[in-house]
């Protein structure tokens, strides 16, 4: 080249040295190949700057997100020492009014007031409340499975990872899970429960009286053979007392608690036994001995009929008085 031109080639260094290639085209590539390599990485490593950038904001507002629910459920869990305060006064309140806040004495928190619904009675209002926290106390265990998630380098970009397994919102299996059932016709089965004492569904289409304690605990009685059946195998927790006459047939009861170490007053044991009783053979007698176990320790046998059982483990045996007026005290449906 340098013999063509007369002077030296326009833009060529003094310094400059020359390279000769057999065609154009290896010449263009050896010209622009650094430029656009040089070009590409430096792309490259911009990109991966701004995705870990972009990744420490969703996970700081995935954390800020997290914050905010641990603080609603701890509210919701607070709710629940309202609940027993109620419970713990229930004897000389009105469970049937409806007001729109009270203030009682705790047995151990001392006073406390509290806004209500006052669409609901007080004893609405109590479970309500008690529900509730137990909501609260399952979403924590949540949002700490959660934060745990954000906090391993492996999982941290997984969104789903630390939820729990639910149902897509086609109604398909959820992860891991069992399809979603869907009722005949496309309608919800009618609850024998109120809604505040369904878990997922648990009651629904269960044929059961439904009663509340005098300390407000949920207690449900079989209908027939078969309910008696479905509410140990579907509804029923194994943390829940399980009740039934001695020595003959009769229905079944279950009394619910909403965690295991949910302590039970004498007198809504009692309560419940009654109950079994009045639905039994000793019906008509004045007194009447009621078997009282975990539901955990009751089982069904091989070959057994609907509604029989064996107890593994009895809690207690509780002598109890037949008043047949307790079950319009404390039936609810």
């Amino acid at each position: 080249p340098l013999d063509v031109f007369c002077r030296p080639m326009p833009g060529l260094s003094p310094q400059a040295t020359l390279e000769a290639f057999p065609d154009p085209l290896s010449a263009a590539a050896a010209f622009g190949e650094p430029h656009f390599f040089a070009a590409a990485s430096g792309d490259t490593a911009q990109k991966a700057v701004a995705s870990e950038k972009n990744r420490a904001r969703r996970t700081a507002r995935a954390f800020s997100r997290l914050e905010q629910d641990a603080a609603r459920l701890t509210d919701m869990i607070g709710q629940g020492a309202f609940a027993e305060a109620i419970a713990a006064n229930l004897h000389h309140l009105d469970a049937k009014s409806r007001v729109p806040a009270l203030t009682l004495e705790h047995p151990e928190k001392g006073t406390m007031t509290q806004d209500l619904d006052p669409r609901l009675t007080i004893l609405e209002n109590m479970n309500h409340l008690f529900s509730r926290a137990a909501k609260g106390r399952r979403g924590l265990a949540v949002v700490a499975a959660r934060r745990a998630a954000l906090n391993d380098p492996t999982k941290a970009d997984d969104p789903l990872a630390g939820w729990p397994d639910r149902p897509s919102a086609s109604g398909g299996p959820a992860p891991g899970g069992k399809p979603a059932a869907k009722p005949a016709g496309g309608r919800a089965a009618k609850s024998t429960a109120p809604a505040d004492d369904l878990e997922s569904g648990r009651f629904r289409g269960i044929p059961a009286h439904v009663y509340r304690t005098s300390d407000g605990f949920l207690v449900l009685r079989g209908k027939n053979a078969r309910a008696n059946e479905e509410l140990l195998r579907k509804a029923a927790s194994p943390f829940d007392y399980w009740f039934h006459v001695e020595g003959g047939p009769g229905s079944h009861v279950i009394l619910r608690r909403d965690h295991p170490g949910r302590e039970v007053p004498r007198q809504s044991l009692v309560e419940a036994a009654t109950l079994a009783a009045l639905a039994s053979w000793r019906a008509g007698d004045a007194k009447a001995n009621v078997l009282m176990a975990l539901v955990r320790d009751v089982r069904r046998g091989k070959g057994f009929a609907p509604g029989q059982v064996q107890v593994e483990k009895l809690a207690e045996t509780l002598a109890v008085n037949l008043s047949p007026e307790l079950e319009n005290t404390l039936r609810q449906s």
